[in-house]
C-alpha cells in the first residue's frame, strides 16, 4: 500500500506541474481518493476548477470530500459551484444534503425544492424533500 501512496503522490505532484492538463489532474483524483489522501485530491479538484473555471465537477467532487470532515469548507465548495452554474441542481442538492446533515431543515428544504425546480423528475431529489419534511413534522 505504500508504494501505491508514493505512486499516486508522484503522480498527483506531475499532474500538477502540467497546469494544461485538466484531464490528468481529473484521472488521477481517483487514485487520491481511494489511498485516504483526501487533503491531496482536494487539491487536485481546486486545480482542475482552476483549469475548467466553467466546470462544477471538480468543485462538487471537492465539496463532497470536505463534507465528511469540514462541513464549512464543503459549503463553500458547493456555494461556489451554484455560482458557477446557477441552472444545475446538482450543487443546490449537494448543499442541500449538508445542510440535512447539520439538522438545518428550513435550509435543505429550501435547496431540495431549487433542484428540483431544475430537475422536477430526479428521485433522488423527491426522496430527499419528502425525507426533510417528515422530519420537520
Amino acid at each position: 500500500m505504500h508504494e501505491q501512496t508514493v505512486v499516486a503522490q508522484a503522480q498527483y505532484e506531475r499532474a500538477l506541474s502540467q497546469a494544461h492538463s485538466f484531464p490528468r489532474v481529473m484521472q488521477i483524483r481517483d487514485n487520491l481518493r481511494s489511498l485516504n489522501m483526501a487533503d491531496a485530491a482536494v487539491r487536485a479538484y481546486e486545480r482542475a476548477a482552476i483549469l475548467k473555471p466553467r466546470s462544477i465537477e471538480p468543485l462538487l467532487a471537492a465539496g463532497e470530500i470536505c463534507a465528511q470532515t469540514d462541513p464549512r469548507e464543503a459549503q463553500v465548495w458547493f456555494e461556489r459551484a451554484q455560482r458557477v452554474a446557477p441552472w444545475r441542481a446538482e450543487p443546490d442538492f449537494s448543499l442541500g444534503q449538508l445542510m440535512l446533515k447539520a439538522g438545518k431543515l428550513a435550509e435543505a428544504e429550501h435547496l431540495f425544492q431549487a433542484a428540483l425546480a431544475k430537475h422536477p423528475h430526479v428521485r433522488e431529489y423527491l426522496d430527499s424533500l419528502a425525507m426533510v419534511r417528515k422530519r420537520q413534522q
